[in-house]
């Protein structure tokens, strides 16, 4: 983990062959195992041609079956420069199995770390296991960070960030209506994201923008395979943030201006500024219809200050991502 940027650090492979270190921006899906890229590890092509950077196989209950296959991911990955983020949700708390799981994986270049819990403070597991996991892991393997996802606004999430080097956060602001699904056409019964709806097109963009914003260092969607006319809008994503997640807002020469959150009237906005007066920013504006969220535009704004007037935003290159401003289709930093 590099402790300046927040990015991670990793060995890979340039055009020569020739190993390289460099800061990646983690941007991909966690997979289905089981029913999916267990059988059939084409998938990791097209995740790749894509444009994400990683993947996040979930296991089966207990622990992940066919390891067969598994070999076979971390082989086809290496090939490809495709990372994999190791999921120890069900196996994290026995020692065994995690010295199994370390032995095998820890050597290959395609590894990013080790997930160890999957909302433990959802789940109830305590803040000790994770720690102690944390501990094994590092004296097992001192070269990869553990990462943990949390779920709850704030259930004992101090002690919990305690026992990983990466906390991710499961956030879903904007399309979730908790009471009625518009995937099933229902009442929602738990009232959770996965079963009330998939967001739209514009509502995912918006939350990738508003957590690039605000500083976020990577992005895993929940799960692939998603919505199928999720898809291309996702992969224009993995495109957009592969021009601005590492060579931008990872980049030790980027440094943070700004940020703001108006959430009542439903405006993030992040700025960043770099050498020889370079600025950028990420811009959300949503409205609220009836109670429910909306998304007005999403806009990527790059200026330089020498050279053009950023207070009246007047010869400002603006790049409409949704919204009034659409028009232009890819982002020019």
């Amino acid at each position: 983990v590099d402790g300046r940027t927040g990015g991670l650090v990793v060995e890979t492979r340039d055009e020569t062959g020739t190993w390289v270190e460099r800061i990646v921006y983690p941007f991909g899906h966690y997979v289905s195992w089981g029913s999916h890229l267990s059988r059939n590890l084409s998938m990791l092509d097209a995740i790749k041609a894509e444009g994400y950077t990683v993947i996040h196989p979930v296991p089966d209950y207990p622990v992940f079956q066919r390891m067969d296959a598994m070999n076979a991911v971390f082989r086809r990955c290496e090939e490809l420069n495709l990372l994999v983020q190791f999921d120890m949700r069900h196996s994290f708390r026995n020692a065994t199995l995690v010295s199994e799981q370390v032995s095998r994986y820890k050597g290959s270049p395609a590894l990013l770390g080790w997930y160890t819990a999957d909302e433990p403070d959802g789940t109830s597991d305590p803040p000790s296991a994770v720690s102690a996991a944390r501990t094994l892991l590092r004296d097992l393997d001192a070269y990869h960070p553990t990462a943990l996802v949390l779920n709850c606004r704030d259930f004992g999430a101090r002690h919990y960030a305690a026992g990983a080097d990466v906390v991710m956060a499961d956030i879903y602001p904007i399309g979730i209506n908790a009471t009625f699904s518009r995937v099933w056409g229902t009442p929602c019964v738990p009232r959770r994201f996965g079963c009330c709806g998939y967001p739209t097109a514009a509502e995912e963009r918006a939350m990738v923008y508003s957590a690039l914003a605000l500083g976020a260092p990577g992005i895993l969607f929940w799960i692939r395979p998603s919505a199928p006319d999720l898809g291309p809008a996702l992969a224009a994503l993995a495109r957009e943030t592969a021009t601005l997640g590492a060579p931008w807002l990872l980049s030790r020469a980027t440094r943070r201006a700004a940020v703001a959150v108006d959430g009542a009237g439903g405006l993030v906005v992040g700025a960043w500024e770099r050498e020889a007066g370079l600025r950028g920013a990420a811009v959300v504006e949503g409205e609220d219809d009836s109670g429910t969220r909306r998304v007005r535009r999403v806009l990527l704004v790059v200026a330089n200050v020498e050279a053009e007037a950023v207070d009246s935003w007047r010869g400002v290159r603006m790049v409409g991502l949704t919204g009034p401003a659409v028009g232009w289709a890819r982002v020019l930093v």
